[in-house]
């Protein structure tokens, strides 16, 4: 599998490797000797024949050739620039060209997917329902990679052995690419717990995008092409449906994960009004790709203390960081200098705590949303799908967002034609009003069956 390819410029004595062919324009660098802009963003340089400086996004590298991808160190910074080419590559095939999701998926006779053989019986054992056609993964081919039909990147525009491996096969054979993520309304439990019952960890709802993952603001996704989409008409039938369907999400308390108690909970000073300060797990996706970074929520804490000098601040930690598998933004931060600000680490059902508080302040998170549907005051520091649209506090701004939506309207588009949901029961598609009494009787067997156990013990 040949992923790199070399032109040399000998007027400049400079040697450009390009990744799968494709020409990426990066900032301009200075050489040295010289100042252009690079095609490829991997380049090396050769100083008085001799001297050779390997250079990749601007930083310079020592020792052998960026060509050898077995580099370790190297490895992963490569990887990311493959998927940015991918990116690149579907936003020049597909942002006016637009692909019909649904007849790939009813059309696709064999689709390769980026996940082990057993990720996918063990972890996302109902996706066999969305993809009618024969589900492979990459690591277990029964054919050359030309017979495939489509291919399918689990868990978003990560930088993963199998996604890029997954996009470098796609690349080569000029195949379609789904991003595949997780839907808002999911499942019971993670797909993590292996111990639990297939019914409480496979997830019923997904979503699905051709151009980049839908927390992704640096470039357009079909989302927001759709949220962006004057000539799409929300009508007012269909704000109804929404309005019903949030109404029900609140009352019923349901979100991505439904395994977590629903209490309400007692924090800080009696009487005090309550800021919720949500931080997320370090790291991932959709902080950097939804324009926030470690100093977000540095900003993001000062402002929900400055703005709310007599509240109590609750910082509400990711349910990855009490595993000690992940650690959040707020973990290692020293707030002894900061008053009544309390730290909540106790598994509570989002919806919840969202009504136990006054104001919510949020980066990216899904919680965020949730806020909004609940009808609170919520403060966005990051870009996350809901920002930008003229109903929310958003703390940044996005040049290419510039329709008008309401809540009603965002949920429509995420929740309703964004997403696709799974009858587990009867193996199809369904709405999702289906999916949500779906997981609420599955919660309810959930809950009365962990009563049960801790009961016999």
């Amino acid at each position: 599998m040949k992923i790199f390819h070399k032109i040399i410029n000998k007027n400049l004595n400079t040697e450009v490797i390009k990744i799968l062919g494709i020409p990426i324009y990066t900032k301009e660098y200075s050489l040295g000797y010289c100042k252009r802009k690079i095609l490829g963003g991997i380049y090396k340089t050769k100083i008085n024949n001799n001297v050779k400086k390997y250079y990749l996004f601007g930083i310079r590298y020592k020792k052998k050739a960026l060509e050898n991808a077995n580099l370790k160190p190297k490895r992963s910074i490569i990887n990311m620039f493959i998927m940015e080419c991918f990116c690149n590559k579907q936003n020049e095939l597909y942002l006016h060209n637009p692909l019909n999701i649904k007849e790939l998926l009813e059309n696709s006779k064999n689709i390769i997917i980026s996940a082990s053989e057993n990720y996918l019986n063990h972890s996302h054992g109902w996706l066999k329902y969305i993809f009618k056609g024969n589900l492979y993964s990459i690591d277990s081919l029964p054919f050359d990679n030309k017979n495939a039909d489509l291919f399918v990147l689990l868990g978003g525009v990560g930088s993963t052995p199998a996604q890029v491996s997954v996009v470098v096969e796609a690349m080569q054979v000029n195949k379609p690419v789904l991003i595949l993520e997780a839907a808002f309304l999911r499942s019971i439990n993670t797909f993590c717990e292996q111990n639990e019952a297939p019914e409480y960890r496979y997830d019923i709802g997904c979503v699905l995008d051709y151009l980049t993952a839908y927390y992704d603001a640096t470039r357009p996704s079909y989302l927001e092409l759709m949220l962006n989409d004057k000539n799409l008409i929300i009508t007012d039938e269909q704000k109804q449906r929404a309005r019903k369907c949030i109404d029900k999400i609140v009352q019923n308390h349901l979100t991505k994960y439904n395994c977590q108690p629903i209490f309400t909970p007692n924090i800080g000073r009696e009487g005090a009004k309550k800021i919720l300060v949500v931080d997320q797990s370090f790291g991932d996706g959709s902080i950097k790709k939804g324009m926030a970074s470690i100093f977000t929520f540095e900003q993001m804490l000062d402002a929900a203390i400055n703005e709310n000098p007599e509240a109590d601040i609750i910082v509400k930690t990711h349910p990855d960081t009490n595993t000690g598998m992940k650690t959040g933004y707020y973990n290692d931060m020293d707030l002894r200098d900061k008053k009544n600000v309390y730290f909540y680490t106790d598994p509570i059902n989002p919806i919840s705590l969202i009504q136990y508080v006054d104001k919510v302040y949020v980066a990216t998170t899904q919680l965020g949303f949730e806020a909004l549907m609940c009808g609170k005051e919520t403060h966005i520091f990051g870009m996350p799908f809901y920002a930008g649209w003229g109903y929310t506090n958003d703390r940044q701004t996005c040049s290419r967002r510039t329709n008008k939506r309401t809540i009603e309207e965002i949920f429509y588009i995420f929740y309703i034609l964004y997403s696709y949901y799974i009858d587990p029961v009867k193996k199809n598609f369904c709405e999702i009003e289906e999916a949500m009494d779906y997981l609420i009787s599955t919660r309810d067997k959930y809950f009365r069956e962990k009563e049960l156990n801790n009961t016999k013990n």
